[in-house]
């Protein structure tokens, strides 16, 4: 009855009483160790009586199932209260570290992370941020983006803002299909032809991607600060997310090749060289475009794409 909610030895120990009914004491016993015989009644599945021969009797079955319950609920909210008193100071100790506290490495304001580094850094910027996130994102398997993505670094209670700004050619994968990140943070707007990846936690530590595999991990304040202007610059020229998708017409990353060297003036013959795409698709790519801007011309395409924003 009691098995998995009391210690294997409690459950043995109060099935013994039950099968014997009151117990002596003072004499031979078939509960004779007097430890188990106090966490039999410090749990409520026993109880004392008598003095002058004290005798052990079982409670109730009802009432031995409802204390093992109650115990186990004080005892389970104990450990958890224990796990949150973990988790917060776990916090500190993060914060500390990546301000560049005590507990963490001052006087290293840069540091290169690895592939195998980043995304724990990123995870724990996340976690730790108390008033803003930002991110920058252009690479739909990028750290960033991995970041935007996790468990851990969305489902938090603090009231931080976050903000994700994406280049669109990271909101479509390479079936042309549109990707709209899990559990989306609360502000997400798109510019095209955002030149870097960036993430950013309270003016207190960014990682920007350095080359393939590394990572510039940053504690500076001076330069947090310049990067969260950068940020904030790029944020007003952007558009939110709808209506960006709207506008452009889920604008894929071939069309919007087609688009930036169709700006520079070249024709679509040279287009094809430059991109290894044939004539005939740059020049169906052409006509999407130009449709989508509502273009006479490719000069007014150009104007018009400059206007939105695109370029």
């Amino acid at each position: 009855m009691l098995a998995g909610l009391v210690p294997d030895r409690l459950a043995e120990g109060y099935s013994t009483l039950v099968s014997h009914g009151t117990v002596d004491l003072t004499g031979s016993s078939p509960v004779e160790d007097r430890e188990l015989v106090e966490d039999l009644v410090d749990w409520g599945l026993a109880r004392r009586q008598g003095t002058v021969r004290p005798e052990l009797r079982p409670v109730e079955p009802l009432v031995a199932l409802e204390s093992s319950l109650e115990h186990l609920h004080e005892e389970l909210a104990r450990r958890h209260r224990a796990l949150l008193d973990g988790h917060h100071r776990l916090r500190e100790l993060q914060r500390d570290y990546f301000a560049g506290g005590a507990d963490g490495p001052a006087s290293q304001p840069f540091r290169v992370l690895s592939d195998d580094e980043v995304l724990d850094v990123t995870v724990g910027m996340a976690n730790t941020a108390t008033e803003d996130a930002m991110a920058i994102v252009n690479d739909t398997d990028g750290a960033i983006m991995s970041t935007i993505r996790s468990d851990v670094a969305l489902r938090r209670d603090q009231p931080v803002r976050k903000r994700v700004l994406y280049d669109p050619s990271a909101l479509s994968l390479p079936d042309g299909t549109a990707d709209d990140p899990r559990e989306a943070p609360e502000e997400m707007r798109a510019l095209s032809g955002v030149p870097l990846e960036l993430h950013i936690v309270d003016e207190r530590a960014a990682v920007i991607p350095l080359r393939a595999g590394s990572y510039l991990f940053i504690r500076s304040r001076l330069v947090t600060r310049a990067l969260r202007h950068y940020f904030e610059l790029l944020w007003q020229r952007a558009r939110p997310l709808g209506e960006h998708r709207q506008e452009e017409g889920h604008l894929t990353r071939a069309q919007h090749d087609v688009l930036v060297l169709m700006s520079c003036g070249l024709k679509d013959e040279a287009i094809a060289r430059r991109t290894g795409m044939s004539v005939r698709t740059v020049r169906r790519h052409v006509g999407v475009v130009m449709d989508l801007l509502s273009a006479d011309t490719r000069f007014a395409a150009g104007v018009e794409a400059q206007r939105r924003g695109w370029l």
